[in-house]
This record gives C-alpha cells, sequence and structure tokens, in this order.
C-alpha cells in the first residue's frame, strides 16, 4: 500500500506524517498538465489519525461502500455514517484527529480532490470577494450533487485521457473553486454585479483564437488573455456567451478532427 504524496498529511506542529495513512492507490492526476486540481482515488483499511492536517484544501467522497467515521470537533468527538457519495472537506492547515471504520474485510474507497490554496485565493479576487475575509469551513455532508458531479467529471478525465486537456482540468477545477468558496465559506463579500455578456467585438476576438489554436494546446488563460480579462472573469459572465463560445469549440474541433492539418482552411465565422 502507499500514501498519497501528491499531498500528503503533515503533523499540526509542521512536521511531515512519516509514511502518512497506508492506502492502495486506485487512480491520480498526478503527471497529467493539469496545475491547479488532483485528483486521486484510494483504498483505504481501519486506520487512525490524530493531530494531522492537509497543506491543501482536500475534499474526500465516499465511492464505495458505507463507512463510519469517527472525529473530533470542538473539543468532542462525534460520529457520522458516510453513505456512498456522503464527503468531508477539510481547508488547509485544518487540525483532524478521526478514526475511520469499514466493515470487517473491506475496505473504504474515497475520492480525493484537493486545491492550493493559493489558487483558490486568485480565483477569490477574480471574483472581486475580499480574499482576506474568506474563510473556508471544515464541513461532513452527506451529499452535495453539485460537488459530485465535478468530481465525476473530474475522475472520468483521468480515466478517459482527458487529463490531457489542460483546458478541461482548469475549467473544472475553477468551477470546483468557485463552489466552494459560495458554499463552504463564512463571512464572503457578495462579487460585484456583471450584467450582460461578452461584447460582440469580444466574442469575435475569442472565437478567431481558438480557430487559431486548434492544434495547439487550448487553455482558458488564453481565451482570457486573447480577450483582454482574466480567466475567472470569463465565470461571470451570461450563460449566452459562454455557450457561444463552447459551441465555437465543439464545433471548430469536431471539423479539424476531420481533415488533414496540413489542408485546413480559416472558416468564416459565424455568431
Amino acid at each position: 500500500m502507499n500514501y498519497p504524496h501528491s499531498f500528503p498529511l503533515w503533523r499540526t506542529n509542521g512536521e511531515l506524517l512519516p509514511g502518512g495513512a497506508p492506502s492502495r492507490l486506485v487512480l491520480s492526476s498526478v503527471g497529467t498538465k493539469w496545475n491547479d486540481v488532483v485528483v486521486e482515488q484510494h483504498q483505504f483499511p481501519n486506520s487512525e489519525l490524530a493531530d494531522v492536517m492537509f497543506k491543501q484544501h482536500v475534499i474526500a467522497i465516499n465511492v464505495g461502500q458505507s463507512i463510519t467515521w469517527e472525529f473530533k470537533k470542538e473539543g468532542q468527538f462525534r460520529r457520522f455514517f458516510k453513505v456512498r457519495g456522503a464527503l468531508s472537506f477539510s481547508p488547509s492547515h485544518q487540525p483532524i484527529s478521526a478514526w475511520l471504520k469499514a466493515e470487517k474485510g473491506m475496505f473504504a474507497n474515497f475520492l480525493f480532490l484537493t486545491l492550493d490554496s493559493v489558487f483558490v485565493r486568485r480565483v477569490a479576487e477574480g471574483l472581486e470577494f475580499d480574499a482576506d475575509r474568506i474563510e473556508l469551513i471544515e464541513q461532513q455532508r452527506s451529499s452535495d450533487p453539485t460537488l459530485h458531479h465535478i468530481a465525476m467529471a473530474l475522475r472520468v478525465g483521468v480515466q478517459s485521457g482527458a487529463a490531457l486537456d489542460r483546458i478541461y482540468g482548469e475549467g473544472l477545477a475553477t468551477a470546483l473553486a468557485i463552489h466552494l468558496l459560495r458554499e463552504y465559506g463564512a463571512a464572503v463579500l457578495g462579487p460585484k454585479r456583471h450584467y450582460g455578456g461578452l461584447p460582440r467585438e469580444k466574442l469575435v476576438r475569442a472565437v478567431e483564437y481558438i480557430q487559431d489554436q486548434l492544434a495547439a494546446d487550448l487553455t482558458v488563460s488564453g481565451i482570457a488573455q486573447a480577450v483582454g480579462m482574466s480567466p475567472y472573469k470569463l465565470h461571470t459572465m451570461s450563460v449566452s456567451s459562454i455557450r457561444a463560445i463552447l459551441r465555437v469549440i465543439s464545433k471548430e474541433f469536431s471539423a479539424y478532427l476531420l481533415r488533414d492539418c496540413s489542408s485546413r482552411r480559416r472558416p468564416e465565422i459565424v455568431l
């Protein structure tokens, strides 16, 4: 068994926990083009953690049989029965003391999503939140449909090879960070409202950039730079603008796959 060294456990005094917690690695996004999110699935035997922490924001989703999770919070021990789909969210540097209990002869099966706190802060600032007043709160939830959909899309990306596509990981990592800020944060200022979508000239510029970069590594940050805005501002645009860009990506990439790159002719832009 091995431990996810991509997001190791640390003692609360700052020392690395030797060996971490025993686990069997099932899948990992480590080594892909995804820079902002790490996705790993692990199987754990019954285990105990005392006074440890992660240095990243970590989400653990139960993707296997129901297990019992006993943990210490505010000086008191609590028990949480984790059914399939239940999750734990541990903010970075949050002390953890917990006991994992699976059925005899069974392993607990968890899907982990980790985000660096610096990345989440950048997303918050891009959304015009006051990052200094945001505090993400440790939580145990029986379900979170939105987070679950993002997590499953990331897992499928690793399984299918979409992890080789940087824009796939960037988009889902940003959506995950926004969800955490809105649903797991305290004392968050609301963002300034943006009315309407991308101006037509910026939408045309985005389409032109997509057409020019089909044979290259297309990224959200590249599209944002081409239209003169931050990557995170794209997430505040109206649904119609986002759909227009996605339609172009789908249409142009499909056409690109069907023709020889050497004879590719620049298609006319239609909005």
